[in-house]
């Protein structure tokens, strides 16, 4: 029995809670999530998307049939009153919901300060052991960051609301240009892995943009994030970049810095484990283009350690991300706006889904990995 069946034949709201935290718990490493939050997860989902259940179940025997009973059980129980879709009252909520984003205001708007949003398409290509592939939605804000750590007292003091969900703090291995300037990148191999590595060290700069997805409705996906460097305050043309991984429920987990070329990828080790599928001992070739001020285009391809010694062309994974400028219409208004909750379920069904077609999963990632994680969090 597969953990999405496991937890649809909870037989109470507890339960399934219960049932459902684990399940998303061993899809996502590393991360924490309450059976109280679990079960939000279902409640959010409904509340913005119940009515299209139906795109989950054209894949049979994938997990999707399953989830639909689940999400129709909760519905049925009114646990969350949501009314029939369509519905006066369910309608006068998400156009509050609508108004309530589109009116938060840019944290510089007093000097003239403008909202930067994007929105990207992700495609996943597996090769091996066979191919797969999917492709996603997903919208991005763009903040500065600010000199210094918030006081130790209010950790939430630079948390920045904005009209697609929250940039906090908390969800970034770094948020400050003095914490990115201590903070202690784990190797790179500049010459293949076979030819020796070294530790980055961050170029000086004097501001630090970061571009992501935002937590809304106390969910967050964001499996990558992009920290753009500037050598001047004023400068408009990237310096260098960190592109931030993490894993599907938002819990963010490396940094990789690129060089101040920006056409030359990094290679580097994963050092964490997003999926079943993925080793902290993979590797990562990684590179983002920039058109001007905004990024264009993120590739990400992973590598085993045998793959990379037997032919650097051999990955069995590829990760693009097109970006493209959006406008606030595009990324929060009732017709366009995407809540993280939906996102964090679909990827759940498509591991559900890799998992039915055989796609083998790996050891859960060694203490050594934990360590160093720590290690580069305190800059130590």
């Amino acid at each position: 029995m597969d953990l999405l069946s496991q937890f649809t034949n909870a037989n109470n709201k507890d339960g399934r809670g219960k049932e459902l935290a684990k399940a998303l718990l061993a899809a996502f490493s590393g991360s924490f999530i309450s059976d109280d939050e679990a079960e939000l997860l279902i409640h959010s989902y409904l509340e913005h998307d119940g009515a299209s259940l139906d795109r989950y179940t054209h894949h049979a025997g994938t997990g999707s049939e399953e989830f639909r009973k689940l999400a129709e059980q909760v519905k049925s129980e009114k646990i969350l009153v949501l009314g029939p879709a369509g519905s006066i009252e369910h309608t006068a909520k998400k156009l509050q919901k609508e108004k309530e984003r589109m009116a938060v205001p840019h944290p510089a708007a007093a000097i003239g300060g403008r909202w930067e949003f994007y929105t990207t398409q992700a495609i996943h290509a597996r090769r091996v052991p066979h191919t797969e592939k999917h492709d996603g939605i997903a919208h991005w804000v763009r903040v500065t960051l600010p000199e210094h750590d918030a006081p130790l007292l209010h950790p939430h003091a630079h948390d920045i609301e904005t009209p697609i969900g929250w940039v906090k703090a908390n969800d970034h291995m770094a948020f400050s240009n003095d914490a990115l300037r201590k903070y202690k990148f784990h190797h790179h191999y500049p010459n293949g892995i076979n030819g020796g590595h070294e530790t980055p060290v961050l170029p000086a700069f004097e501001r630090m943009e970061l571009i992501t997805p935002a937590r809304y409705d106390g969910f967050r996906f964001a499996p990558v994030a992009l920290f753009v460097a500037y050598l001047k305050k004023d400068d408009t043309l990237p310096y260098f970049y960190i592109m931030e991984s993490g894993n599907g429920l938002g819990f963010p987990k490396v940094m990789y810095p690129s060089g101040t070329d920006l056409d030359i990828p990094r290679l580097m080790k994963s050092n964490y484990k997003g999926t079943p599928f993925t080793s902290a001992d993979n590797f990562y070739q990684l590179k983002t283009t920039f058109k001007g001020n905004h990024p264009d285009q993120i590739s990400i391809k992973v590598f085993t350690k045998e793959q990379l010694e037997k032919d650097p062309a051999n990955f069995h994974l590829s990760i693009s991300l097109q970006f493209e400028a959006s406008t606030l219409d595009d990324v929060a208004s009732i017709d366009n706006f995407i809540p993280p909750s939906s996102q964090v379920l679909m990827a759940f069904l498509r591991i559900e889904q890799l998992r039915h077609h055989g796609i083998p999963t790996t050891p859960v990632v060694d203490i050594h990995h934990i360590a160093d994680a720590i290690k580069e969090k305190l800059g130590k």
